[in-house]
């Protein structure tokens, strides 16, 4: 079964900052900040000085070229890895990340609205903070959902965002003017960039059936 290997045709962030809001608030807000062509991309979330207020919110978005598969290909596995250069949890809070869907409004760059057009449904299981390691890969393997997402006609559209907080809802807990985040790689860090890794089947054939 072939392997192929994809690295991102656009990758970074998107967010919400200086927003000073509670956290339903930051999470259903409209972006205002986006970044792309940088060497570093965030799992990020930090606190305002007022108490209970958020100042931002970061969403990782990866876009593959996945054209090239074969037509009838079938998806047999999927991987996502990322490199991890740095994290820290001031807050406390043990933010985790997982990877979903996106649907940004452009193949070629990352704009504030795109805040919005991240996904929910998991394509994996999330990676705790205690299993993230630092300067090392860290890889996501996809379920049948992730693995049905795997475009065979353009670009495979991904995210990683926190689950255990920004996709569940759930509020942290609140420390004065603190981050929490998971810091990645992107495909402007030459021999660190993320690898959607893709194992198909095709070529079949179908088989008479022989009825007496």
């Amino acid at each position: 079964m072939p392997t192929v290997n994809y690295t991102p045709s656009l990758d970074g962030n998107v967010a919400r900052v200086s927003a000073n809001e509670v956290w339903a608030d930051i999470i259903a807000g409209a972006g205002n900040a986006s970044y792309y062509e940088e060497a570093f991309m965030f799992v990020y979330m930090a606190t305002a000085i007022d108490n209970t207020k958020w100042d931002r919110l970061y969403r990782c978005i990866l876009l593959f070229d996945t054209s090239a598969l074969p037509d009838d290909a079938v998806i047999v596995s999927a991987t996502l890895k990322v490199y991890c250069w740095e994290k820290l949890d001031a807050l406390s809070i043990t933010p985790d990340m997982n990877v979903y869907a996106s649907t940004p409004a452009s193949d070629t760059e990352l704009v504030v609205a795109d805040y919005g057009e991240c996904g929910t449904t998991p394509f994996a299981a999330a990676i705790a903070y205690g299993d993230v390691v630092v300067e090392d890969w860290n890889t996501f393997t996809f379920n049948a959902d992730g693995k049905a997402a795997i475009s065979k006609i353009g670009k495979t559209k991904l995210s990683l965002r926190n689950a255990n907080y920004d996709v569940s809802e759930d509020v942290p807990d609140w420390s004065i003017q603190n981050p929490s985040y998971i810091g990645l790689d992107t495909s402007e860090s030459a021999g660190y960039e993320p690898v959607l890794s893709v194992v198909y089947e095709s070529g079949f054939r179908p088989q008479a059936i022989m009825i007496d």
